[in-house]
């Protein structure tokens, strides 16, 4: 494989250009080598060359999936036990070993786009322009 890349459990990484081979041994495991270096396979914690990328995002876009579908499902066990809740006009209820509050709270925001409205000066001078990374697999 070309473009190697070895991550190790203690942090180290390892840019590999060459053939990598391996060979499982019964007693000790999976040896990865290249280069004349080796690596016993509990310590590889990463190991990717670029033929590789397509199989993680498809990896990562499959577990991000999995995180939605349990997401959908905790929120429909949290619909359930918050209307049992309010059934009872409870803010706290004791389930066993858990407490579950699910009480009323105020919080008060700036309607920056009135403001932007009925003040532009105003706005403009406090806007706090900030920089962000966004992270897609599509």
């Amino acid at each position: 494989m070309e473009g190697l890349k070895i991550k190790t459990t203690d942090g180290e990484q390892f840019e590999i250009n060459g053939k990598v081979t391996f060979k499982d041994f019964p007693e000790c495991g999976r040896i990865f080598y290249c280069g004349g270096q080796s690596w016993p396979e509990e310590i590889v914690t990463g190991i990717m060359t670029a033929d590789d990328m397509e199989n993680t995002a498809m990896a990562y876009r499959d577990i991000q999936a999995k995180i939605k579908e349990l997401e959908a499902e905790a929120e429909l066990l949290k619909t359930f036990i918050t209307t049992v809740m309010d059934a009872k006009q409870v803010d706290t209820m004791q389930a066993g070993i858990f407490t579950i509050r699910y009480t009323l709270y105020e919080s008060s925001r700036l309607d920056i786009t009135a403001l932007k409205n009925e003040l532009p000066d105003v706005a403009a001078r406090y806007a706090k322009t900030t920089e962000t990374r966004r992270f897609q697999v599509a």
